[in-house]
């Protein structure tokens, strides 16, 4: 994707800075999902997804119930999108955090 924040030339640690955006729950996930097997792989598609931070965290906690496997699962097999889209029209509230959080991303 164009807009992706991770360039080739990053780090890990410059890569999860980027995607965290200094939330401590993303960069729990993040550390949970670098420790599975291709782990950073599937986690560069929450950049591709333009998934950042807050919504980092919801993907885990509210999409996925605090089920890493379940997230690293969804990743892995490129659905975590749709698992949104379903969580957004099963969840009005989910959908609105959904969002608010994607409009105060760092651009």
């Amino acid at each position: 994707m164009e807009n992706n924040r991770v360039k080739l030339q990053d780090t890990t640690t410059e890569a999860v800075t980027k995607m965290v955006e200094g939330n401590p729950g993303a960069l729990h996930v993040s550390m949970e999902l670098l420790g599975k097997e291709f782990g950073f792989v599937h986690y560069l598609k929450l950049d591709d997804y333009g998934i950042y931070g807050c919504r980092i965290w919801m993907c885990y906690r509210d999409l996925c119930g605090s089920n890493i496997g379940e997230l690293y699962n969804l990743l892995k097999n490129n659905s975590l999108q749709e698992a949104i889209k379903e969580k957004c029209r099963q969840d009005e509230g989910f959908a609105m955090e959904w969002e608010y959080y994607k409009s105060k991303e760092r651009g």
